[in-house]
């Protein structure tokens, strides 16, 4: 089994909530692809996801861009995915990989015993939080820069005048377009 599977199934199996979930679903096959990567996951008899490597047909298929894959984990957005299959699986699946949570702090535990685990998730949780809290702005800023200064980008509203002044000149060349042809057919009378 390689390394990818054996981190993705330990994480599953410390999320055992989703058995009752997937009860229902036993020895189902689900494909998921997110570019370029290929995993098939299945339930066990208990009711426990893990990840296999098969050459059987999967029961449900699911396709998804890395971009909406990402959006799903972190949003909770279910957009721009590809299903076929058993459609109820694919939904109780994708409700578990968006709720499944690595439980940083057991792993860390076993390394470093558990009141350093605590404080290192303690440390490492305000330093996610304020690491996005920095990129927000930072992103915000560059953005700002972009359409003031340098002009790369465009803000909203030059967009929306933009589509209004298309829309405009397609009308008014419609307008044209009309006069041109009646006179067109009035001088061949």
């Amino acid at each position: 089994m390689m390394l990818r599977e054996k981190i993705i199934n330990h994480i599953l199996s410390q999320n055992d909530w989703m058995k009752d979930e997937l009860l229902g679903f036993k020895n189902k096959i689900i494909r998921l692809e997110v570019e370029p990567f290929i995993i098939h996951f299945q339930v066990d008899e208990k009711g426990q996801l893990f990840t296999i490597n098969t050459s059987k047909d999967a029961d449900t298929f699911i396709s998804i861009s890395p971009n909406a894959f990402f959006k799903m984990i972190i949003t909770k957005q279910k957009k721009d995915i590809n299903i076929s299959g058993d459609v109820d699986f694919a939904n109780v699946f994708s409700t578990i990989i968006t709720k499944t949570r690595w439980d940083i702090e057991e792993d860390l535990s076993l390394l470093v015993g558990d009141i350093a685990a605590v404080e290192i998730t303690k440390f490492g949780n305000a330093f996610i939080k304020k690491s996005r809290k920095g990129l927000k702005s930072l992103a915000e800023a560059f953005v700002e820069y972009w359409q003031e200064e340098e002009q790369i980008l465009v803000s909203k509203y030059e967009v929306v005048k933009f589509y209004t002044d298309v829309d405009e000149l397609q009308e008014n060349f419609s307008r044209v377009e009309v006069k041109l042809n009646n006179i067109l057919i009035n001088d061949s009378k």
